[in-house]
């Protein structure tokens, strides 16, 4: 029920934020090489193993991000210049150049 869900309201496993593969180096298309992201995966892990590393580890498989299709979807929707929702402000952050990092030092006071 959850699967179809997913399947019908949030796109699909490709919205995951990642996959899972749990080829081994004796089930891998390469064999006795364990897994790697440039490998066909062989033996996919279920859909939900993709939610996090953790989730997918806990199965003994290799975890792999998947690209972030809804940012990317808002980020190409967002309203161009001729529109009335048009923000000159976030157009400028959105295509500006990134501000370096500050960086401080941090400390923590425990008891």
């Amino acid at each position: 029920r959850i699967a179809e869900l997913v399947n019908k309201i949030g796109g699909g496993v490709d919205r995951m934020p990642g996959k899972c593969c749990l080829d081994t180096p004796t089930t891998s298309a390469y064999f006795g090489e364990t897994f790697n992201p440039q490998m066909e995966c062989q033996n996919p892990g279920w859909w939900h193993l993709g939610i996090s590393p953790e989730s997918c580890e806990s199965a003994g498989g290799q975890w792999t991000r998947s690209p972030c299709l809804t940012l990317k979807e808002c980020i190409d929707d967002r309203p161009s210049s001729s529109q009335t929702s048009f923000n000159k402000q976030f157009e400028d952050w959105v295509v500006g150049t990134p501000n370096p990092v500050s960086t401080r030092k941090v400390r923590i006071y425990h008891e």
